[in-house]
């Protein structure tokens, strides 16, 4: 069994600044700022089944998610799994849960079937995350508080421009 844990995000916003003497079409598009925390988090199991099982909290997106990933490999990879959403914030609600339920169950079946870990951005683009913030992306492999740039034309995910780890004391509020 793999058991994976994954923080909330919390977003401070999406920021475009323009630049008047540069092409409009080479000027990355809204890049964001947020911050990761650890709860609520998600907690999401898999393991070996004879066929596909989904149980838990968003059982029918951690589903999605599953296939998502499951039809970005070879044929000749592809098994089934009993896949458990044990922890998940209510959807809708500010904490990232899309992004990092996808994320969070990506890697555990990525452990399963390769043994390896495979990081978020790579994931990501597996299963359709990060399309417009890619803070909970960065956020999920780094953690703290994530800077990211916006993608420019052609880019599938903004890249990371800082991550910082705030200290242990501090608290959110």
């Amino acid at each position: 069994m793999i058991r994976i844990s994954a923080p909330s995000r919390l977003h401070f916003g999406l920021f475009h600044v323009p630049e008047a003497s540069r092409d409009p079409s080479t000027i990355p598009i809204f890049g964001g700022v947020g911050l990761m925390i650890d709860t609520p988090g998600v907690v999401v199991t898999v393991q070996p089944a004879e066929t596909w099982q989904f149980e838990g909290l968003l059982a029918s997106r951690a589903q999605e998610f599953a296939m998502r990933y499951t039809l970005s490999m070879p044929e000749s990879q592809r098994q089934s799994f009993q896949v458990l959403v044990e922890r998940c914030p209510a959807e809708h609600t500010g904490l990232g849960v899309g992004t990092q339920l996808g994320l969070a169950v990506a890697k555990a079946l990525s452990l399963a079937t390769h043994g390896f870990h495979e990081h978020a951005p790579s994931l990501a683009i597996r299963i359709g995350r990060g399309e417009r913030s890619a803070v909970g992306v960065h956020g999920f492999d780094h953690g703290g508080l994530i800077v990211e740039a916006g993608k420019r034309p052609g880019e599938n995910l903004a890249p990371l421009v800082q991550q910082l780890q705030l200290p242990e004391e501090w608290r959110i509020v």
